[in-house]
């Protein structure tokens, strides 16, 4: 149908929407560049992203692209669908959402475009190809679609296991793999359920948003303790739990009989009264179990993670940052006319030695060590990096140095465990106009902190 109208007004709006569309189209390609590269979850958030074009070309290699074309709910209605999923996002998004309010503005775009770009990545990966792949060969039944859609959420939960790599600890990885696997169910049938890929990539995102958007604040930069008291362990387990019931369940009831031979077999089915009776039940159970998650949890239970506050230091030159690693060093030290040689070095199975070179007495400082590094200014530091919670340190200028066996075996009680965030590297940094080397780790959010003293630890702004 042909529209008509003033020419000459219709010419200034097109020519108005078409330059800020163009202004739009140059200066968000910056601003995300700029925050990607300089803010938290940057590395991250594009990794996520590679990984998501993989899989994209995956699903089109094997065939799954109609994921992209088939009609499917829409969005609003697959949402409803996925109530209790989207509830429990939803207030845990709104109990850490005030963590945004004193946040730099370059961390909260990252931890969004984090978040959607694991929910893209993971939905394609274990929903659109690997759970369709199972439903195409055994999914000619209700019994074959839940145990395709099981074994793909099975493959998804697995994936968790590498969280060990970053030494967590067995029965919290399984917790965590038992939580993913059932929300791996219960996104597999509402996908099943909703054929909307693009619903199962929201719900996902958002609720790995709602848990990462605590964590995106500066001066929020926690690591789990390694023995937070009982009480706190127990209430979280008990609410891991609750959570795997409520997932299991719900995904169960959006698998329920009569919609999933409607799929299967194009066509709808009345329950029978005692599927309706079942279905009740099942849907008072989970508003019975969604009830505890506002049972109050007392304070004086011990933290799951410990949070740290650092004052900030700002350099006003540029900074270098330093992070070569080795597996010997050697101090020489000539007091009062007598030399003295120690030798710290790491042997195959990564624990550090202190050796006197001369007496050839030595002590083991740490087992398990993966890097460690001496910084020499007027004084040596020592820094010693066991794994991502566990960072060693030590100042010493060496002047009562001697060769006695004593010196040694006391030398490594004088070593101290520093309270930092999840360490990724460390080393040392040197400003342009101050060569001097400051002792420096990088957190696994590429924080920089600087140790002036063990009691004195900045993050670099």
């Amino acid at each position: 149908m042909k529209k008509s109208g003033n020419l000459l007004l219709f010419f200034i709006r097109m020519a108005f929407i078409s330059t800020f569309i163009l202004f739009l189209s140059m200066l968000i390609p910056i601003i995300l560049t700029q925050s990607l590269y300089t803010s938290k979850y940057g590395a991250e958030a594009i990794g996520e992203l590679i990984m998501a074009l993989i899989v994209f070309i995956v699903l089109l290699r094997y065939g799954n692209g109609y994921i992209f074309t088939e009609k499917g709910e829409k969005l609003r209605n697959s949402l409803f669908i996925a109530g209790p999923f989207l509830f429990i996002a939803v207030l845990n998004f709104i109990l850490n959402v005030p963590a945004v309010i004193d946040a730099p503005i370059g961390n909260v775009v990252n931890v969004i475009i984090y978040c959607f770009a694991i929910g893209i990545f993971e939905e394609f990966l274990c929903r659109g190809w690997v759970q369709n792949e199972f439903i195409e060969r055994f999914g000619d039944s209700r019994k074959g679609v839940v145990l395709s859609i099981l074994c793909a959420s099975l493959i998804f939960g697995a994936f968790h296991f590498t969280n060990l790599i970053d030494g967590q600890p067995l029965l919290e990885t399984t917790l965590q793999v038992l939580q993913a696997t059932s929300v791996g169910f219960l996104l597999g049938a509402i996908f099943f359920r909703t054929k909307n890929i693009w619903t199962v990539v929201f719900l996902h995102g958002f609720y790995d948003l709602a848990i990462f958007i605590g964590e995106v604040n500066l001066y929020k930069d926690c690591t789990t303790i390694a023995n937070p008291g009982m009480e706190a362990m127990i209430i979280q387990y008990v609410i891991s739990t609750v959570l795997v019931i409520i997932f299991t369940l719900t995904a169960f009831y959006i698998l329920r009989k009569e919609k999933t031979d409607h799929l299967i077999e194009q066509q709808f089915k009345e329950p029978t009264q005692k599927e309706k009776k079942t279905n009740l039940i099942i849907k008072y159970t989970i508003i019975g179990l969604m009830a505890l998650l506002f049972v109050p949890i007392p304070k004086d239970v011990g933290d799951l993670e410990k949070c740290y506050n650092y004052k900030e230091i700002k350099y006003e030159d540029n900074y270098e940052i330093h992070l070569s690693y080795y597996d010997k060093y050697i101090i020489e030290k000539d007091v009062d006319g007598i030399l003295y040689e120690l030798e710290f070095y790491k042997d195959n199975d990564d624990t550090l030695y202190l050796t006197n070179r001369i007496s050839k007495y030595k002590v083991k400082l740490a087992s398990d060590i993966e890097t460690f590094k001496v910084i020499k200014n007027n004084d040596y530091y020592v820094l010693m990096y066991k794994d991502l919670r566990n960072v060693y340190y030590l100042k010493d200028n060496y002047t009562d140095v001697n060769n006695t066996n004593s010196y040694l075996d006391e030398y490594k009680d004088r070593i101290t465990k520093l309270e930092v965030p999840d360490t990724k590297e460390m080393g040392y940094l040197t400003t342009d106009t101050n060569k001097e080397k400051i002792p420096m780790i990088r957190t696994d959010l590429n924080d920089i902190f600087v140790i002036e003293s063990i009691d004195d630890i900045k993050v670099v702004k």
